[in-house]
């Protein structure tokens, strides 16, 4: 893909003398070429998500979007990635629990804890957050 409009009509006219009406038409065919072309960078960087609601939860997520003071699309995309927030600190808090649990069965045998295991956990956790 050429850089520019400029670039590509140097490319176009190599070596031409072209007239007012085939500069506007190579334009045009540049606009087209380019848009077609952003759409497609576009769509490989985003993807788009689209679901149907009935009218009865439409209205209650629109009246839940103007009390944050959000439009409809940002409010559902912020609940979206917020709930996927929670399911992350869900899995955390397991390994905590499964670490505090490690800690309570040596205290419950009054064994020495492992404590290279319980260190490679906490980094694995660390490493999560």
């Amino acid at each position: 893909m050429h850089k520019n409009l400029f670039e590509y009509l140097d490319f176009v006219f190599k070596d031409k003398s072209p007239n007012d009406d085939q500069i506007e038409e190579a334009k045009k065919h540049y606009r087209k070429y380019y848009q077609n072309h952003y759409q497609e960078v576009y769509k490989q960087k985003h993807i788009q998500i689209s679901f149907r609601i009935n009218k009865k939860e439409y209205e209650f997520i629109k009246a839940e979007a103007l009390l944050n003071q959000k439009k409809i699309n940002r409010f559902l995309k912020l609940k979206a990635l917020k709930k996927e927030e929670k399911n992350e600190n869900h899995i955390v808090k397991n390994k905590l629990s499964n670490i505090i649990d490690d800690f309570e069965d040596f205290v419950f045998r009054k064994r020495v804890p492992d404590f290279e295991l319980i260190l490679k956990k906490l980094i694995e956790i660390e490493s999560e957050l």
